[in-house]
């Protein structure tokens, strides 16, 4: 990339003067959009060469650029077969490119099949501001060898900014080489090539793009590099910065101008890039001092070695906003209906970033960002987590931390999830009526019975939903006419999506349950323990990291009360509870680009609950209940989420921990079959009402279908 390129806006200029000549570059046949056929007139452009002799065409021009849009279709797609024949691009008096076009107001971009013996894009004639390019913002694929030569630039982008979008890939079926060259990627694009790549003298940017273990790709190759690939050229990171942002201006005051975008290398402090082969594919990779990092924040504090970073950043910002305010036009063009940023325009942007600049005091010990980002930036730039640290360092200096802030919310995240053990609300649902089924049955002293429930349900957090599924195998018996005693295993797949974690875990709950009545006085006692094998994923700026571990739950409920007989085989029980809750997440160690150690997590809860039973007895046994409740949450303690980026600096971020409120209901039947046999049906909720953990949702569902023998 050359820094003073528009993003997306490279040859907007230029391309309107060139689609009324072509020029012919030494000896072959002069190519231009003449050659071309638009026989379904559709867009879709072709040159094919019946019978190839292996000719050599020369252009010079912006392929699709005479194409108005009214006497012929804007071009679409672009497919040249000529197998045997040799294709030379260069400017010559204008530009020379392939895969892109300006139509008056927006840059375009067209894919492209072209089968062809070599492709030659040759910079050596550019004049000032002229660009011999191949342009990939849309699907590309080249037949036969490709080269970029002498100030030749290779474009590739995949991604919006702004107005502009870009879904560019390109594809190499034969062999690539480039010298003196410039090959320029934004976003997340894809290059690969299926013979050997050969590049010297050259020079890689990637501008605003994901990064991987590995650092940021660039191309892949499966006959593999030069040996000296990594020493012979050179590479740098940069970020799109909109001119009208710079400036500060308001969305409507950014309408007056043209669209700008400025690719700016910023000088990160103890950050460096290298290019590096892993395998067939090619990357830039971040080096961070982490050594330097540890020192200085041990020697001077964290908060000064940030705001010294940030002086660096900003004075770089400075230098490259000079140089394009060297190169910006000094007065606004009459003829243009919207102005473009003129030198005066690049003043401000520089006044206001010296400003910004001088400002900063960094013998000041208040923190640059908070001291939740700043302990989060410094646990990177103290861990082995390199391509990440050097990511999100950009990201501070030049943006708004935004990574950072991505990696402090997915903590408060994990936190509230541990608080509020939403991977077993279900199972607890499902079995809560399961018992209240065998309960409310009437039994011999003595009794025994094995039963078994089905269930499936769903976890609703926020805008998520997923699904609960498992069966639960249970015995109880009839000790005398006062006490019921039983326990019961739970099997339960259970899935759990909120924002940026994914939970997938086998459960396993084993519990015991009893009831002592004493007339109309009803005592109800359950205990159990869950042990969860959970897979984990969390997303953070990206990407995926991935770790496994067991969660321990533990609960106990106790809860008390009276039956009014209403007669008619009908009954009505208010009743008050109190339920006891712990949650265990051991230690645990991620891997993926922002891979962290994480401390384990206890958390402790305490509720109280209040509701009434209605039942309605049947005729051979069979009855039907509706069990309204209201559960408030009165004491929550829950650990921080402690973690540090692999070898890193400890931070902590704290959950939520409300004492929430939820209503729940339980509506069930049981249907006898015979003396001995019957069939249970039931569904429940469970809804938050109030006191939600950030303004989250939490909606839990479930529905039973069980059996039950007596012996």
């Amino acid at each position: 990339m050359r820094n003073s390129r528009k993003i997306f806006l490279s040859t907007c200029v230029a391309t309107m003067v060139a689609s009324s000549a072509h020029a012919v570059i030494g000896g072959g046949i002069s190519f231009t959009d003449s050659n071309l056929k638009d026989e379904n007139k559709n867009g879709n452009y072709s040159f094919i060469v019946d019978k190839d002799t292996g000719s050599i065409y020369n252009i010079s021009s912006v392929i699709g650029s005479s194409f108005d849009g009214k006497t012929n279709k804007f071009i679409n797609h672009l497919n040249i077969d000529a197998a045997k024949s040799t294709f030379n691009i260069g400017a010559n008096g204008q530009d020379a490119e392939i895969g892109h076009y300006f139509d008056g107001e927006k840059d375009k971009f067209y894919s492209f099949n072209i089968k062809a013996k070599e492709i030659i894009f040759d910079g050596s004639n550019n004049a000032l501001g002229q660009e011999t390019s191949l342009n990939v913002g849309n699907t590309g694929v080249i037949e036969g060898d490709l080269a970029l030569l002498n100030g030749a630039d290779l474009f590739i982008s995949n991604g919006t900014l702004g107005s502009q979008s870009a879904n560019g890939s390109l594809l190499v079926k034969g062999n690539f080489s480039a010298t003196n060259a410039n090959l320029d990627f934004y976003g997340n694009h894809s290059f690969h090539i299926t013979g050997k790549a050969n590049i010297t003298n050259s020079t890689f940017s990637a501008t605003n793009a994901p990064v991987s273990e590995n650092g940021i790709f660039l191309l892949s190759a499966d006959g593999g590099f030069n040996k000296n690939i990594t020493t012979s050229n050179t590479a740098g990171v940069y970020t799109a910065i909109s001119t009208a942002d710079a400036l500060g201006l308001s969305a409507e005051e950014a309408k007056k101008y043209n669209e700008s975008f400025d690719s700016i290398k910023v000088n990160i402090k103890d950050v460096d890039h290298e290019i590096k082969v892993v395998g067939n594919s090619l990357y830039i990779s971040a080096n961070v001092n982490t050594k330097a990092w540890n020192e200085n924040i041990k020697t001077n504090g964290l908060a000064k070695s940030l705001k010294e970073a940030q002086k660096l950043a900003l004075q770089s910002m400075i230098d490259e906003y000079t140089r394009l305010m060297n190169e910006a036009p000094g007065v606004q063009p009459k003829a243009d209906t919207k102005q473009d940023f003129t030198k005066a325009d690049y003043q401000q942007i520089i006044r206001d970033l010296t400003n910004k600049m001088n400002t900063i005091d960094v013998n000041d010990k208040s923190p640059v960002f908070n001291s939740q980002i700043d302990a989060i930036l410094a646990s990177l730039l103290t861990s082995n987590r390199q391509q990440a640290a050097g990511s999100a360092l950009t990201d501070a200096m030049v943006g708004n931390a935004q990574q950072a802030k991505n990696v402090a919310n997915s903590a408060r995240e994990s936190a509230n999830n541990s608080n509020r053990q939403g991977a077993i609300q279900v199972i607890n649902l499902a079995n809560e009526m399961a018992i209240s089924t065998r309960m409310m049955q009437d039994r011999n002293q003595g009794e025994n019975s094995v039963w078994s429930n089905a269930f499936g349900g769903a976890n609703m957090i926020g805008s998520e939903s997923d699904s609960v599924y498992g069966i639960t195998l249970g015995i109880d018996r009839q000790f005398s006419d006062s006490v019921l005693f039983g326990a019961y295993l739970t099997y339960a797949d259970s899935k759990l999506n909120y924002n940026s974690i994914s939970q997938d875990a086998d459960n396993l709950q084993f519990g015991i349950y009893s009831r002592i009545t004493n007339g109309q006085h009803e005592f109800d006692i359950k205990t159990y323990a869950q042990f969860s094998y959970a897979d984990q994923e969390r997303f953070l700026n990206g990407t995926s990291n991935k770790s496994d571990f067991t969660q321990t739950y533990l609960g106990a409920s106790g809860a008390y009360g009276y039956v009014f007989d209403m007669g008619n085989d009908f009954a009505i029980k208010p009743s008050i509870g109190l339920n006891l809750y712990y949650s265990h997440t051991p230690d645990y160690t991620e891997t993926g680009v922002w891979a962290q150690h994480v401390q384990s997590m206890d958390s402790f809860a305490t509720s109280a609950e209040i509701g009434a039973e209605f039942r309605k007895g049947f005729n051979g046994g069979s009855y039907f209940y509706i069990t309204p409740k209201i559960e408030q949450f009165f004491a929550m303690s829950g650990d921080n989420f402690t973690a540090k980026f692999i070898d890193g600096m400890n931070y902590n971020v704290a959950g939520a921990e409300k004492d929430k409120t939820f209503g729940k209901i339980l509506i069930g039947s049981n249907i006898s079959v015979t003396d001995r046999f019957s069939v249970d049906l039931s569904i429940g909720a469970k809804q938050i009402l109030g006191n939600k953990d950030d303004n989250t949702d939490e909606t839990y569902l479930t529905g039973n279908i069980g059996v039950k023998y007596s012996f």
